[in-house]
């Protein structure tokens, strides 16, 4: 209500008719430009220049505001469109290389777009707006010369349109110009405190915690920021504290609206503990019940027992042997029947029989008939021995068939353990080095959960490492920076170096980054970090971070001491000294190969109450080893470390294999014959008593 009385009384103020179009056009340019640019500020620079009404500006500044919002992505097409006009590419190549043309922000797409529209509309806007305000004008003059009660009050007689001011104010620039110098005076005198309590009041809401800095010292000339002692706590309770921050800015490339700073300096970050340190012998004992830690089964190098292992294994030569014993079965049940049946006596007996009566018949011949019947006799009697003769013939051919089906069937039957005997030996005995393989059994477990770790903290700090710039996505509804030929190329964002070191406890680490940048290319030089430190868990720390076309993290880590690593329940590793030197690998910011090789010197293997045989002697073999490696390789996605491939080689094994080998040698062998001899025997009870004498009485008869 009270913007519409201004825009009331401005209308029908003294002020002429293209003053308040002036204002009108003014109003739509500056409300259809984003708020904070230079070309606003210039807007209202002219507009306190030119004899404008400000209320009349202001308001309507508000109304193409809002209606600004509605068409920003359509400003944001125009501009794209012009700014990528190949005939314009020289004119905006010359501007993008200006430095005063680029904080106008000339090359943002709905700047470009808005600021054009505007000035296409900005001729037609004004004199039709001229026009009806005259229109106005006049019917509101006309009605007030008409009243007699209101004519006094007519804004529009003699007297005041001679008071009509000028078009230019000089004034009013003036007052523009010592308003902007008091804001700037102020801002630079006040500088040092508004970049301190808009810095706490950030840190704190960033950190959730209640951030003080103790002073902040800036210098213009030379573009150096100090920062003194920054606290951190929360709940009355300090958490951090940083001694000294110094920052130097490069300002002649500030003016050309690029970040470049020469240097950061961060001395003293220092991380104050809430818990009294832990000792490493006191974080395993503790760590060993955890979720995370891996639980490992006890060492059990005892063979298994021969009985139970025969009953429980499903045994292939059991079951051939039933089959042998089932097909010379059928055999002897075949030859049995033939016997009883066609070998019985009785043909041979019938064919004497008849032979008997043709010879009895031929002595007493008397007569022709009598002859010709012999004679009938004698042909039928030799076709009866002929099929006998063809029935034996068959049989011995069959009898031969089957004595070969029972020789092969008790060769295998000799055979038959050979098979399992050797599954059952390399299955359940150790190999003949005596390998434990304790290394790929335990170790690797741990450097697989560890690798896993890594890459979900690699996930976490991937968006922030620089890479190749590619090819943005054009987003018209937001708009967007279009960026032009350098004639000095150099990024937008630049961190030179940074050297910073934060204490923890007894630890001191020492970082120094250089080449921070967001296009590494445009620089000509590719981003590096080293960490070296120092600390009582370990002697020294050497890392180096580097990233061109992959990155490339090379660690050396000496002397790390830890008092137990428990590797299961029964065994863990005291008075450690270890050394680890590892170089990884990462390929488009997706694949990782690594090689990890530690050294461990002074190590004492601790095998807490060996009771069977084969623990004593693996606590013997164990206490003769205090150094040894072992040397990772790994390979996986860092998106899926299901995939992940991983290879573990280490001479522990080997130191192992070479004490273990006698004595397992002698106790393989004892037990392989155990296995062998008890193997037979399960086998022979399963073919039963099996006989060929039966078999044999039969080639008499044929």
């Amino acid at each position: 209500m009270f913007s519409l009385i201004k825009i009331l009384k401005a209308l029908n103020s003294s002020q002429a008719e293209y003053q308040l179009s002036l204002a009108l056009v003014f109003g739509m340019i500056s409300g259809f430009l984003p708020f904070f640019s230079l070309f606003n500020l210039f807007i209202i620079f002219v507009v306190f220049t030119l004899n404008i009404p400000l209320g009349i500006f202001s308001i309507f500044t508000i109304l193409f505001s809002l209606l600004a919002v509605t068409l920003d992505p359509t400003f944001a097409s125009i501009g794209y469109d012009i700014l990528s006009n190949p005939n314009l590419n020289a004119l905006w190549t010359n501007l993008y290389n200006s430095p005063i043309a680029l904080w106008f922000s000339f090359n943002h797409t709905i700047t470009m777009g808005s600021f054009s529209i505007a000035i296409v509309l900005a001729v037609p806007v004004y004199f039709i707006s001229k026009n009806l305000f005259l229109k106005y004008r006049k019917v509101l003059e006309k009605r007030f010369k008409n009243s007699k009660y209101l004519s006094w009050l007519n804004p529009y007689s003699k007297e005041k349109i001679e008071k009509t001011p000028k078009l230019l104010r000089w004034w009013g620039s003036g007052i523009f110009i010592v308003g902007v110098s008091i804001i700037v005076t102020f801002t630079l005198l006040l500088l040092d405190p508004i970049i301190k309590f808009s810095t706490q009041y950030i840190a704190s809401k960033v950190t959730n915690s209640k951030i003080f800095i103790s002073d902040i010292n800036t210098n213009i000339n030379d573009g150096t920021i100090d920062i003194t002692t920054i606290n951190s706590s929360k709940d009355n309770q300090q958490l951090a504290s940083i001694k000294q921050i110094t920052i130097k800015i490069n300002t002649n490339n500030l003016l050309r609206k690029k970040i470049d700073i020469e240097y950061i300096n961060i001395k003293d970050i220092n991380l104050i503990s809430k818990n009294t340190k832990l000792t490493s012998e006191t974080y395993y004992e503790e760590s060993k019940n955890s979720k995370s830690n891996l639980e490992l089964p006890s060492f059990n190098i005892d063979l298994p027992n021969i009985d139970t292992l025969l009953n429980k294994e499903d045994l292939s030569s059991i079951k051939e042997a039933n089959s042998i014993k089932e097909q010379i079965s059928q055999i002897n049940d075949k030859w049995k029947n033939i016997s009883n049946n066609d070998l019985t006596g009785n043909q041979i007996n019938s064919i004497k029989k008849d032979y008997k009566e043709i010879e009895t018949l031929a002595r007493n011949i008397k007569t022709l008939d009598e002859a010709n019947a012999i004679i009938k006799k004698t042909k039928m009697l030799k076709n009866k021995i002929k099929q006998f003769k063809n029935k034996i013939n068959e049989y011995k051919k069959s009898y031969k068939a089957d004595k070969n089906i029972l020789k092969t069937a008790y060769a295998n039957a000799k055979t038959l353990p050979l098979k399992d005997y050797n599954n059952l030996a390399n299955k359940y005995t150790l190999d003949q080095s005596g390998a434990l393989n304790i290394v790929s059994t335990y170790i690797s477990e741990d450097i697989a959960k560890y690798t896993k770790m890594f890459s979900e903290y690699y996930t976490l700090i991937k968006p922030y490492i620089p890479k190749v710039k590619e090819e943005k996505e054009i987003i018209r509804s937001k708009g967007q920076y279009i960026k032009f030929l350098q004639t000095n190329p150099y990024p937008t964002f630049v961190i030179q170096e940074l050297n910073l070191n934060f204490i923890f406890e007894s630890s001191n680490y020492f970082v120094k980054a250089l080449n921070i940048s967001d296009d590494m290319k445009l620089l000509n030089k590719y981003p590096s970090i080293n960490i070296t430190g120092k600390s009582d868990n370990f002697k020294s720390l050497d890392s180096t971070i580097t990233h061109k076309d992959k990155t490339t993290i090379n660690a050396n880590i000496k002397g790390i001491n830890t008092n137990k690593i428990n590797i299961n329940k029964k065994l863990h590793l005291s008075n450690n000294d270890i050394n680890i030197n590892s170089n990884i690998i990462i390929e488009e910011f997706e694949y990782i190969n690594a090689k990890i090789n530690s050294t461990f010197k002074t190590t004492k293997f601790n095998f807490a109450n060996a009771k069977s045989k084969s623990e004593k002697i693996l606590s013997n073999v164990l206490s003769n080893i205090n150094t040894f490696y072992i040397n990772s390789n790994i390979s996986a996605n860092i998106s899926n470390t299901s995939n992940m491939k991983l290879s573990v080689k280490s001479d522990l094994d080997k130191a192992i294999k070479k004490g273990f080998k006698n004595e397992i040698k002698k106790q393989t062998n004892q037990y392989k014959a155990e296995l062998k001899k008890k193997l037979s025997s399960k086998i022979r009870l399963a073919l039963g008593n099996m006989s060929v004498k039966d078999f044999n009485k039969y080639s008499s008869l044929l």
